[in-house]
């Protein structure tokens, strides 16, 4: 999905197919579609490479629903490298989550 934000505004989704098996091809293709950012889950070490190679940012190990995922982007809350946003209410605030334990 290509989401174009413009000054904190979601513009429009579109949905993308990458049509490669090939980080080096995909990377490119998504330079082609003017990507600057790349919010993404896990990563290779390949496709990492040939995405930062194309100057695209790379903001990896997100998580989470989309809606609270485009937010979380739009508030400049996501970093590289590990974000779970089903722990993210819509105020920003953290949410706990509970467990239970069987005794």
């Amino acid at each position: 999905m290509l989401a174009d934000v413009v000054n904190k505004q979601f513009m429009h989704l579109t949905i993308a197919s990458l049509d490669s098996e090939l980080p080096f091809t995909r990377a490119t293709m998504l330079s082609g579609w003017g990507v600057e950012i790349l919010v993404c889950g896990a990563i290779s070490r390949a496709s990492k490479m040939a995405v930062e190679g194309q100057n695209i940012e790379l903001i990896s190990y997100v998580c989470g629903p989309l809606e609270d995922i485009l937010q979380a982007f739009i508030n400049g809350q996501l970093k590289d490298g590990g974000n779970d946003t089903s722990r993210v209410g819509r105020n920003g605030r953290q949410r706990k989550r509970q467990r239970h334990r069987e005794k």
